[in-house]
Order: structure tokens, then sequence, then C-alpha cells
């Protein structure tokens, strides 16, 4: 079970962040972004706005940045 908690370094939470309805949510703004953000060991997947075409995919390999674009590297 996911738990959310306030403290006084911030917001702290144990499991996923899942928006209830697909594509409708965002994380910052153009006025408030976000400063950082830290993925550890993954891939960042920027997904199309149309159905079907292929996502773009950012990932970590060997300490280098792959960038893969419609299966393009």
């Amino acid at each position: 079970m996911p738990t959310l908690s306030i403290n006084s370094t911030g917001l702290v939470l144990s499991g996923s962040i899942t928006p209830v309805v697909s594509s409708s949510f965002s994380l910052g703004t153009t006025n408030n972004p976000f400063r950082d953000l830290f993925i550890q060991s993954g891939s960042l997947s920027i997904q199309s706005d149309v159905s079907g075409q292929p996502s773009t995919l950012l990932s970590n390999v060997s300490g280098n940045i792959l960038v893969s674009a419609g299966g393009m590297q």
C-alpha cells in the first residue's frame, strides 16, 4: 500500500505516481518548473501525441546518454 507524508524537507512518497486519466496532468508548469529530476538506472520514455507513432527514449548506457527516436539511435 503506497504511503504519503509531508515533513520539513518536503513530500515523501512510497509507491508509484499514476494519473487517474492518461495524458491529462502535468508535473510542473512553464512558470513553475521543477529544478532537478533524478532517475536511477533507468530510462525516460517520451510518448508520441499521435497514437501508434514511436516514442523517444533517453537511457544511460555505461555513463553515456543514448537517444533513440523512432527506432533510430
